[in-house]
């Protein structure tokens, strides 16, 4: 008799490239990275794919680009290199941990079969007009349980800027129609929203619930594994 092992859905984080920043030294986070490292340790059973944005870099280059007067896809393709950079970086450090790691650069692409054999897949960009965010839904909604984690040094989503505001209150949930109606569609490269709004209408169109927590590894924790309990936003997909 043959038996088939059934391997379990991934579960999809997507990191915003300043996440792996230390915003005091302007260096790499290196403890945050650690802690995230043993985070997956927790629970050796399961599978992650993992989507790293371009932060700070990306910006820096974007900037640079548009003093130069350089269009948008160009700009995009900038960010999509940085974000990748971020990628193969979070894949060296998972593999020297000893987590069989693979780090995609057309995650769309790449024969299924073969990515089976890895336990976290990571990744950043793809084409010019869509995030890094936008990414992570689609792979949430191909092969995840259609549950995203969008990590961001934001936190979540507020009423107001909470850097301009310090009163500003945090969303718990919210529809994300009701989201797309505030924010609007309009895509911009190097965009510092808690998440980008492709993403958003991505999730609604896939079915993807979207939980946004901040950089504390305990509610990374709960929303990665609790879905709930978490200081954070969550998206949901009407």
């Amino acid at each position: 008799m043959w038996f088939i092992t059934v391997k379990p859905l991934r579960r999809v984080i997507s990191f915003g490239g300043s996440t792996i920043y230390n915003s005091e030294d302007d260096n790499i986070n290196v403890p945050y990275c650690s802690a995230f490292i043993e985070l997956l340790k927790e629970n050796p059973e399961e599978r992650y794919l993992i989507v790293v944005g371009g932060g700070k870099t990306a910006r820096q280059y974007i900037n640079a680009a548009g003093e130069y007067e350089i269009d948008e896809e160009g700009q995009d393709l900038l960010g999509i290199e940085a974000s990748h950079l971020n990628a193969l970086l979070f894949a060296l450090l998972l593999n020297k941990a000893g987590i069989r790691t693979y780090h995609s650069k057309k995650i769309f692409d790449d024969y299924q079969g073969f990515l089976e054999q890895y336990d976290v897949i990571v990744t950043g960009g793809t084409i010019p007009g869509h995030t890094t965010d936008k990414v992570a839904v689609q792979c949430a909604a191909k092969y995840g349980d259609r549950e995203l984690v969008k990590v961001t040094s934001v936190g979540g989503i507020y009423d107001d800027d909470p850097a301009k505001n310090e009163s500003a209150t945090l969303i718990r949930m919210i529809k994300a129609s009701e989201l797309i109606k505030v924010w609007g569609t309009e895509h911009t490269p190097g965009s510092n929203k808690p998440i980008g709004v492709k993403t958003v209408e991505e999730a609604l169109e896939k079915n993807v619930k979207v939980h946004i927590v901040g950089e504390d590894i305990g509610d990374l924790r709960r929303a990665l594994f609790e879905r709930e309990g978490y200081r954070g936003t969550l998206i949901i997909p009407e």
